[in-house]
């Protein structure tokens, strides 16, 4: 391709008598990077870079990194809670089984003095517990079977929270069949 580079051509590349502009958007912001090897492949000016095609191309992608850069810090620091809120789930589930079954002491006690052995005691309250939990897992099941995607979101906490529950449930079976039925019923709380 031969050019003419007469004074007319020249001038008008050198400053132009009109300005012409597009705007483009990407449908997917990802990409950025191949658009603009695609522009300089082609040979489109760049600030400060003039290249065959006089015509620069701007792209302003400020506000694009500032947001990267700040849904990356929202990133990292769920990435530093999620930890956390596992620890969370699993006290809570501990705490609330040990509380349940500790405000039940008494109904412990009755059952052992009439003759009830320790493993029954145990796991009728243990088997209570779980049948409690069980109904209580129900609206999680729905949810799960409603909208499948979201269920791995929660799963780990989930079965986390589930062990925990269970764990302090029997931990806490465990502490009051061992403490001594007398002292049991004729403490008051």
């Amino acid at each position: 391709m031969e050019v003419d580079y007469t004074w007319d051509t020249v001038w008008n590349e050198i400053i132009p008598r009109s300005v012409r502009s597009a705007t483009f958007t990407l449908k997917n912001t990802e990409k950025l990077d191949y658009f603009r090897e695609y522009l300089a492949n082609q040979g489109y000016s760049e600030a400060g870079i003039i290249k065959f095609i006089r015509t620069a191309v701007v792209i302003q992608d400020k506000n694009l990194e500032e947001t990267k850069k700040t849904l990356d810090n929202y990133i990292k620091l769920m990435d530093t809670l999620i930890p956390v809120m596992y620890i969370l789930f699993g006290i809570i589930g501990f705490i609330v089984s040990y509380l349940l079954i500790r405000n039940r002491v008494s109904e412990l006690a009755i059952m052992r003095s009439m003759g009830a052995k320790k493993v029954y005691v145990f796991l009728s309250f243990f088997m209570e517990q779980l049948i409690l939990f069980l109904i209580g897992l129900i609206p999680v099941i729905i949810f799960g079977l409603i909208i499948p995607q979201y269920f791995e979101y929660y799963r780990v906490s989930l079965g986390f929270f589930i062990v925990s529950y269970l764990l302090g449930t029997g931990l806490a079976l465990t502490i009051l069949g061992k403490a001594d039925l007398l002292d049991i019923l004729f403490t008051k709380d």
